[in-house]
C-alpha cells in the first residue's frame, strides 16, 4: 500500500504542513507507478496550495485502512468531512461506483479547488459527491448510505454520529479525538489522568450493546497520534 511504504521513506515528515508539492511528488514516485489513477490524482494537487502533505497523507492511509469497507459500499456518507478529501478521493478512485454524501458546518474554499483538480481526471470527484452545509447536531438522520465515516470528530461530536448510524443500522467507521472527562457518563468518576481510555470503553460497550460488532484499527503515530480507528458493524440484532 501507498500509505504504509510512505512510512519507509527516510527523511518524509508525514506530519508536515507543507502544501503537496514537486517534493512530495518525488517521493511518490518511487513507490507508485506513475500510470496509476492514483499519482494522476495526486499530481493534480502539487503545486496548486489548496492541499497540505499531512492532510494528503493522511487521506491515503484512511482509504487504505477502510478499503474493504469501501469496496462493497455504494453509497458513504462521511460526516465532519472538512476539506473533503476522504470522500473526494474515495469517489474518484471508486471509478463511478461509488456515491458519496458530505456532511459538515461550512464548506471550506479549498474543497471547490481540490473537488475540480481531481474531477480533471476523474469526473466522480464532481458528479457523484454532495456537500451539505449544516451542524451535526442538527442533522435529524444520515442520508440513505452502506457506510458512515468520521474522520477526527471532535469530542461529543463522535457520540452524535455514532447515535445517527446507529439509528440507521449501518455500517460505520470513525476516528474520535479530543476525549475529555465530561464525555463519561455521569455515574462514573472521572480518572486522574488521561480519559481517553475509559471514554472509548464506554463507546464501545454502548456500540455492541446496540448489536454491532467492533473492529479497532489505526493510523501510525508517525503522522498522529488520534489514530484509532473503529470500525463497526451491524449484525441482525443491531437496535435502531
Amino acid at each position: 500500500m501507498l500509505s504504509d511504504a510512505l512510512l519507509a521513506l527516510r527523511g518524509y515528515d508525514l506530519r508536515s504542513i507543507h502544501h503537496w508539492g514537486w517534493r512530495d511528488m518525488a517521493r511518490v514516485a518511487t513507490v507508485l507507478p506513475g500510470e496509476s489513477a492514483l499519482y494522476a490524482l495526486l499530481h493534480r494537487l502539487k503545486g496548486e496550495r489548496v492541499a497540505r502533505r499531512k492532510e494528503v497523507v493522511e487521506t491515503l492511509f484512511v482509504l487504505d485502512r477502510l478499503a474493504p469497507e469501501l469496496a462493497r459500499a455504494r453509497v458513504v456518507c462521511e460526516v465532519g468531512a472538512g476539506h473533503g478529501q476522504v470522500g473526494l478521493f474515495a469517489a474518484a478512485l471508486g471509478g463511478g461506483r461509488l456515491r458519496v454524501h458530505q456532511i459538515d458546518r461550512r464548506q471550506p474554499e479549498s474543497f471547490a479547488k481540490i473537488q475540480e483538480l481531481l474531477a480533471l481526471d476523474r469526473p466522480a470527484a464532481k458528479t457523484a459527491v454532495r456537500y451539505r452545509q449544516v451542524r451535526l447536531d442538527r442533522v435529524a438522520a444520515l442520508p440513505p448510505c452502506d457506510l458512515a465515516l468520521g474522520v477526527h470528530l471532535c469530542g461529543a461530536l463522535t457520540d452524535t454520529f455514532a447515535d445517527l448510524a446507529c439509528a440507521a443500522g449501518v455500517a460505520f467507521a470513525v476516528i474520535p479525538c479530543c476525549e475529555a472527562r465530561s464525555l463519561l457518563p455521569a455515574d462514573v468518576a472521572a480518572p486522574d489522568g488521561d480519559p481517553e481510555p475509559l471514554v472509548t470503553a464506554h463507546r464501545l460497550a454502548r456500540w455492541r450493546a446496540r448489536g454491532y460488532a467492533v473492529e479497532e484499527r489505526s493510523l501510525p503515530p508517525e503522522l498522529t497520534d488520534r489514530g484509532r480507528v473503529f470500525v463497526c458493524m451491524p449484525g441482525p440484532a443491531a437496535t435502531r
